[in-house]
């Protein structure tokens, strides 16, 4: 928040004071005060303004935007500030410094690390995504999701633009939504936000990632086909992007408006990050990531269906064949100790442990054992 207020005109609250030791320097908690601002949550005003509001609001979203913007850092990661003689100075540090990775196993294995580049970051994200479905479903029908993180990781070089990130790594709210704009004088011309809260998940991102419509423009994926709010975030959404290019270059005339065209381009990128991330996304988005990426086409699941056929017994066939094999060792497992004893979900390690401590109950040249004489190679 301190960077954000010296390097921008973005309407913020002033700390007061804060205190990150664990009894607060007295207190007996972490702290922090803030002044207090006027206005309400856009969220509890949003969805009754007239659409000449909703441009006004919509525009000065944009202006925030475009500031963020032009406050870049050369990798990814998190903002922390150094200890300048004269002046602050700020440097960026692994995410996970900074921030909960939620018991995420995919989050702690990658997060430990800067990236200088938008493919690594994502490059590492798939590699642990594949990794994690193949160590941590031991035993189960797993070829199909194999299949579909490994479409997903295919993606990568083709849908990130490096060129967008040839100035730097963008400032990122983590929480820029509508219940943390406030905003004032509702009912009057004087109509705008007083201030921007909640920046505690702050992070440097690829431009392909920071240009994401406000989420109070974003149809949630889950509601009915015939929601109330659908048609008018598409016409929010067209208005943002008549905004966004017009503030753009008047900002920087003469220059390409590089942001502008990510925001008008990143459907396909927020369903890509938003299937590989959130496993509820996952389960409602990603058949519209499939047919963004093919484009429309007849007979869909005929399709999607006979391209993970293609998938798993051609390019991923080792994969499919070691998968099966899996399977059956498990079937053997559960036949000699019960289901009681071998779960549902098991992790490669959990299993080996668990038949190790109960060899003696399987028959010699089964599943089991032929599996046990192969494990360190795979």
């Amino acid at each position: 928040m301190e960077y954000i207020a010296i390097h921008s005109s973005i309407p913020i609250p002033c700390i007061v004071r804060h205190s990150i030791d664990r009894d607060g320097g007295g207190v007996g908690s972490l702290y922090i005060l803030m002044t207090k601002v006027d206005g309400v949550p856009l969220c509890s005003v949003w969805n009754d303004m007239d659409d000449n509001k909703q441009e006004v609001v919509l525009q000065q979203v944009i202006d925030i935007l475009l500031q963020l913007s032009s406050l870049r850092f050369n990798s990814i990661g998190a903002l922390m500030k150094g200890d300048g003689v004269t002046k602050p100075t700020w440097h960026i540090v692994p995410m996970l410094t900074v921030t909960d990775s939620y018991g995420s196993e995919v989050l702690s294995a990658i997060l430990h690390q800067m990236y200088m580049s938008v493919l690594d970051f994502w490059v590492a994200y798939a590699n642990k995504k594949l990794q994690c479905v193949t160590n941590d479903e031991f035993g189960n029908n797993i070829s199909g999701e194999y299949a579909m993180f490994w479409f997903m990781h295919s993606l990568i070089p083709s849908i990130y633009d490096t060129s967008l990130n040839a100035s730097g790594f963008l400032i990122t709210p983590g929480n820029f939504h509508s219940q943390n704009i406030m905003v004032t004088n509702i009912d009057s011309s004087l109509l705008h936000i007083t201030a921007v809260i909640d920046w505690e998940f702050t992070v440097t991102n690829p431009t392909s990632s920071f240009a994401r419509y406000p989420l109070f423009i974003v149809n949630h994926p889950y509601w009915d086909v015939d929601h109330s709010l659908k048609t008018r975030n598409v016409k929010d959404q067209a208005t943002f992007n008549q905004l966004m290019l017009a503030s753009e270059s008047r900002l920087h005339p003469g220059e390409e408006p590089f942001l502008s065209w990510a925001f008008a381009t990143c459907h396909g990128l927020y369903l890509f990050e938003q299937c590989i991330q959130d496993p509820m996304m996952f389960s409602a988005l990603y058949d519209d990531l499939f047919q963004h990426i093919f484009c429309e086409y007849d007979e869909k699941e005929s399709f999607l269906g006979s391209y993970y056929h293609a998938l798993m017994y051609g390019t991923l066939k080792n994969q499919t064949v070691q998968f099966d094999k899996e399977a059956d060792v498990c079937k053997e497992a559960i036949a000699v100790l019960g289901k009681d004893l071998v779960p549902f979900e098991i992790s490669r390690s959990e299993f080996r442990a668990l038949v190790l401590d109960n060899v003696d109950k399987f028959v010699e040249g089964g599943e089991v054992h032929s599996w046990l004489a192969t494990y360190s190679k795979l």
